[in-house]
């Protein structure tokens, strides 16, 4: 039977979890329609080794890099997919039997550029609870429309995150990757992406688990800056995107707003390190021009006592008393609005 969706598997010292993901891909209902990529990026924690040996099988091929991120191995996968349709998922996430043939039979008009299934956050071994797509839920929306879709992936207003793995897409609308990005790259592929789609199709399900790694997340002050920075460079590309089409200004507000909530949060993870380390990173912070900015121009409107007192802080460079304030245990924002926000 011909293959019709490449599927494109990132993986990196995935050693734990590439089991998981890859009986969850062999298990689809119409595996054989699949052409699956692995793309290896120099693990060392046996995960190539594992890969090559999933790669046996007639319907999955394996690429190897050498440790250059997840942008560049999706972008290896894109070059070498030969399908019709192009899927993405992560070696540490899992999907649900039937969600290519469900995905795949939302095409059914002929314009459609992309379906999109919900998703479950998976934390540890336990299911914590289900996206939602709010108003959008088993509808279709046209280019023209693309604004309902934009307020809830880039604005805190009850926001999406910016996954591009519970989607399946056209390969003609797939684009390439910024390329250094190892966070916030989805949210900027999208934001490219949603302006080239004629038709987006929401459906009714939630077949893609998304794993959050309770015990693994890595916190270090450089992984947390570097992060920040990421959020950032990426933002800005977003910013670009949004006005080059002409709207940006509309969702400014609750983009500016979503952006300072990440900051924020990818800060809080420093909560148990020493104040003078926490304080390293935000003086970091506060030397940004970025990050300034978006904290001077935020209305804080609707924001935590905590987030706004954070929000005066940063603006007046007191990196003592923020320290002090992130150090305080338990400090997490609570604000509506951090569904973007994957730590």
């Amino acid at each position: 039977m011909k293959q019709i969706i490449s599927v494109i598997v990132p993986v990196y010292n995935a050693s734990a979890t590439l089991d998981r993901c890859m009986l969850s891909i062999i298990n689809q209902t119409i595996f054989e329609r699949l052409e699956v990529i692995m793309v290896e990026d120099g693990s060392t924690d046996g995960s190539r080794e594992m890969c090559r040996s999933y790669a046996e099988n007639n319907n999955i091929t394996l690429l190897e890099s050498n440790h250059k991120g997840i942008s560049h191995s999706r972008n290896l996968g894109i070059e070498y997919a030969h399908c019709e349709y192009i899927g993405f998922v992560d070696s540490d996430d899992f999907i649900e039997p039937e969600m290519y043939e469900k995905l795949l039979r939302a095409f059914g008009d002929d314009e459609i550029d992309a379906a999109v299934t919900s998703y479950n956050d998976i934390w540890g071994n336990e299911k914590a609870g289900e996206g939602s797509f709010y108003e959008l839920t088993g509808q279709t929306v046209e280019s023209s429309e693309i604004g309902r879709v934009l307020k809830h992936y880039y604005s805190d207003y009850e926001n999406i995150p910016c996954y591009v793995t519970n989607f399946l897409y056209r390969k003609d609308a797939v684009l390439r990757f910024m390329e250094g990005l190892q966070f916030m790259e989805d949210a900027e592929f999208l934001s490219r992406v949603f302006f080239k789609l004629r038709k987006i199709r929401f459906t009714d399900s939630h077949l893609y688990n998304y794993f959050y790694n309770v015990n693994g997340v890595t916190k270090s002050r450089e992984n947390v800056y570097r992060n920040i920075v990421d959020l950032t460079r990426a933002g800005e590309s977003i910013k670009e995107n949004m006005a080059r089409q002409g709207i940006y200004e509309e969702y400014a507000g609750g983009f500016t707003r979503m952006q300072c909530l990440g900051i924020i949060n990818k800060l809080s993870l420093l909560s148990k390190e020493s104040i003078s380390e926490i304080k390293e990173s935000v003086d970091l912070c506060v030397r940004n021009e970025t990050v300034c900015k978006y904290f001077s121009e935020v209305n804080v409107d609707g924001f935590s006592p905590r987030t706004r007192l954070f929000i005066h802080l940063i603006n007046a460079k007191n990196t003592f008393l923020l320290s002090a304030l992130l150090k305080l245990k338990g400090f997490r924002n609570t604000s509506k609005g951090t569904g973007n926000i994957k730590n």
